[in-house]
């Protein structure tokens, strides 16, 4: 019994770091690249929930501190000792103890909620040349930094994905803009999705040449798992803001 609330009382104490952890890797927006978590048990979340729950707890260390500086220079006082932390110390009173624990909850809670929002406002404000955005996005973090918005211009990620998928013996391929990619843990893609997109094939052994395949019209939306995925190219293309996309052109009166 003894363990079990050793354990669950960690798990509390842990909560703020678990809520940074979730933060950093819940941050998607509207962003190209979704990045995935790393595994569990690997020392990077080890870190940064551990390091989390540390940063955190020294918040509400510091505001315990002013509320004691308060105290002293002040007749406000409390009906009851603000600091749960003694809780965890061993100087625990029966009289008060459910008042403590729930004022624990509380404060594990309202820590948990600060560290999400906090590390996920950095998480979406990461500059594209930190270590940050390098831990969350890997070898696509520089991708992304060509993608930060630029005056007079959008920007647009053109991907050229070869599968191993064939026909008539020869790989196919797909070539479109890149709406999104999904990561795995160890930041290889796991999905990649294209709009607008036009199917090519490459020729056989020794030639270069691409072929593409006539459709009427491009695949609207197409979603490439990242295990079938054999080779991938990508450019971003600049389209300036004085282009009007043709659908939204008035036609004229006949």
């Amino acid at each position: 019994m003894a363990i079990t609330l050793t354990v669950a009382w960690a798990l509390f104490v842990l909560a703020p770091g678990l809520a940074v952890f979730a933060g950093l890797f819940l941050s998607k927006g509207k962003d190209v690249v979704h990045p995935a978590a790393p595994a569990p048990t690997s020392l990077i979340s080890l870190a940064i929930v551990v390091f989390g729950a540390l940063g955190t707890h020294s918040i509400a260390a510091v505001g315990l501190l002013l509320n004691d500086i308060a105290g002293e220079f002040t007749e406000w006082r409390v009906p009851f000792d603000p600091n749960v932390y003694r809780f965890f110390l061993g100087d625990r009173k029966a009289d008060r103890l459910g008042t403590e624990i729930a004022l624990l909850l509380v404060q594990l809670l309202g820590l948990s909620a600060l560290g999400f929002l906090a590390a996920r406002r950095v998480a979406r404000n990461a500059s594209p040349n930190s270590t940050l955005h390098a831990l969350l996005y890997g070898w696509l973090s520089p991708v992304i930094g060509q993608l930060q918005p630029e005056a007079g211009y959008q920007k647009h990620l053109i991907a050229w994905v070869v599968t191993d998928l064939e026909m008539s013996d020869l790989p196919i391929g797909y070539e479109g803009q890149v709406e999104t990619i999904s990561l795995t843990g160890d930041k290889q893609v796991a999905w990649l999705t294209l709009r607008n997109c036009e199917t090519f094939v490459i020729g056989r052994e020794g030639s270069a040449r691409r072929q593409t395949v006539a459709r009427e019209t491009p695949i609207p939306r197409m979603q490439i798992e990242g295990g079938h995925i054999t080779n991938l190219a990508y450019a971003v293309a600049l389209v300036p803001d004085t282009i009007i996309p043709a659908e939204t052109v008035d036609k004229p009166n006949r």
